[in-house]
């Protein structure tokens, strides 16, 4: 299972009601990271790219690119449950 599959799913027809909100909370997270963290994630979950193609792309490993992506998920976790509570 597509561990950020979430993302994707806030974009089915299905959940349109929320879209607009959810795309907005996914862009203030977008925007407060910095260049490469955002160009991993664009790569992974919005150009389907394999860990390997980001991998080869980028000029580093596998392990190095799940890496980066473990840690940002954590990052955007912990970011969404703080601006959940505060919303």
């Amino acid at each position: 299972m597509e561990k950020w599959s979430h993302f994707q799913e806030l974009h089915r027809p299905e959940n349109s009601l929320n879209n607009d909100i959810a795309t907005e909370q996914i862009e203030n997270f977008f925007s407060q990271l910095p260049s490469e963290k955002r160009e991993i994630l664009h790569m992974k979950y919005w150009e389907g790219m394999t860990i390997n193609e980001i991998a080869k792309k980028r000029n580093q490993t596998s392990k190095q690119v799940e890496n980066h992506l473990a840690k940002l998920r954590k990052e955007a976790r912990e970011w969404f449950n703080r601006n959940e509570q505060t919303d």
